[in-house]
C-alpha cells in the first residue's frame, strides 16, 4: 500500500512541488456514515492549481472531487474517471448522493 501511495503521489505532483506532501490516505472507518465512496479506503490528493482527486488504491483509478479537478480531466492534463461511478447514493434522500464536502475540505487542506 505504501508503494502505491508513493507512486500515486508522484503521478499527480510535479517535480517542482515534490517537497510538499499533497497526499493523504483516508478510510471509511474514520468517516463513518458520512463516507461517500464505494471503496473503503482512498488516497486524497491535491495537485497544484487546487485540483482535488481521490484515488482507489485497489485499482489505481483517480476521480476528480472538485470542479478544478474535473476541468483538469476534461482538458487531458490528468487522467481521471467519473466520480459518479463510485459515489454512494444517500439512503435518507432518494435521488441524492452522500455529501462529499468533508472529503473535499480535507483535500483542499492538502493544497495549502
Amino acid at each position: 500500500m505504501k508503494k502505491q501511495i508513493i507512486a500515486i503521489t508522484l503521478l499527480f505532483i510535479s517535480p517542482l512541488c515534490a517537497a510538499k506532501d499533497n497526499s493523504e490516505a483516508v478510510f471509511k472507518k474514520d468517516f463513518g456514515a458520512s463516507w461517500p465512496l464505494k471503496f473503503d479506503s482512498a488516497v486524497l490528493t491535491c495537485i497544484p492549481g487546487g485540483a482535488v482527486f481521490v484515488m482507489n488504491p485497489k485499482n489505481d483509478k483517480a476521480y476528480p472531487v472538485n470542479g478544478t479537478a474535473s476541468a483538469f480531466v476534461r482538458s487531458g492534463r490528468v487522467k481521471g474517471e467519473d466520480l459518479k461511478s463510485v459515489w454512494l447514493d444517500n439512503p435518507d434522500w432518494p435521488g441524492t448522493k452522500i455529501g462529499i464536502g468533508e472529503l473535499l475540505e480535507r483535500g483542499l487542506t492538502l493544497c495549502d
